[in-house]
């Protein structure tokens, strides 16, 4: 075997999958990420509503859907507020909240599902549409 036919057969290898590798990274890294507080929300429930849903049937999914959430803040914490002792909310990253406890507030957020143990529905992305 001549060396330039070596060659020429890991050229014949080595470049489709070149391409393929390329063609992987130009169309799932460079997917622009989702901006959770610009979709409207698809259900709009309160705090202790959202909470049963979870609570009778877990086929009563909302995972990453956006809802609105109406409630009563019983706990402010570093970077999450609590609404009516059932739904924790984290707000977006560039997002600072202006909220005190015992406040009635509307927000919309993602919802990351129900925590079993501590009995809770957790929200990300979330801002707050009425005080």
């Amino acid at each position: 075997m001549k060396p330039y036919e070596f060659n020429k057969k890991i050229v014949i290898i080595l470049l489709p999958l070149v391409l393929l590798m390329g063609f992987f990274y130009f169309f799932t890294y460079r997917k622009t990420h989702t901006d959770w507080t610009e979709i409207k929300p698809q259900i709009s429930l309160s705090a202790k509503e959202l909470l049963q849903r979870y609570q009778i049937s877990e086929k009563n999914n909302l995972n990453n859907i956006v809802v609105q959430v109406s409630g009563t803040v019983t706990a402010l914490e570093d970077s999450l507020y609590i609404l009516d002792k059932a739904v924790v909310c984290k707000p977006a990253a560039d997002i600072k909240f202006n909220i005190n406890k015992k406040e009635f507030v509307t927000v919309k957020g993602r919802c990351l599902g129900y925590d079993d143990l501590l009995m809770e529905v957790r929200l990300d992305h979330v801002v707050v549409i009425e005080l």
